[in-house]
């Protein structure tokens, strides 16, 4: 009986040495914080890739919005001051009571995050007043000028 005890503990006793080198080998010879810094990498790179798609998706929204003749009229009338043929535009500069007037196309159908901003002009900045703002402190030649800004980039 005691050559099997002995057998029993003799086994017990590999078992846990055999343990015990397979987990320092484990240690030693696994880069553990290299898979950790791994991992911190993989976390920073999904949450990027989620923010570019997030804005590819946004960007997307406002190519086919710039697509649509009601963008493009918007963004003419706001930035360069034109409207369709046929219409006559009004500017009612300062009504009593502290309410302004507005055009129609002064407040665009397109929600304003889908409008493109303005490019910078390379003969200058465009010094066109919108419909609805009170242009007196320009003169007649000034706001000439900026209502055909646009010509500039034709020429």
């Amino acid at each position: 009986m005691t050559g099997r005890v002995g057998m029993l503990h003799r086994a017990r006793l590999a078992l846990v040495a055999a343990t015990v080198l397979s987990f320092a080998i484990l240690v030693t010879q696994l880069p553990l914080s290299t898979l950790v810094h791994q991992r911190g990498q993989l976390a920073a790179a999904s949450a990027q890739l989620s923010a570019v798609r997030s804005e590819n998706a946004h960007l997307s929204r406002q190519i086919a919005a710039l697509h649509e003749p009601a963008t493009i009229a918007a963004i003419a009338h706001a930035q360069y001051g034109l409207v369709q043929p046929g219409q006559i535009e009004y500017e009612i500069p300062h009504l009593p009571g502290g309410a302004t007037g507005t055009s129609s196309l002064a407040t665009p159908a397109v929600p304003h995050d889908l409008l493109v901003p303005p490019t910078p002009s390379p003969l200058g900045p465009v010094t066109a007043t919108s419909a609805g703002s009170p242009a007196s402190h320009q003169g007649f030649w000034a706001q000439v000028v900026g209502r055909l800004a646009f010509w500039r980039g034709t020429f």
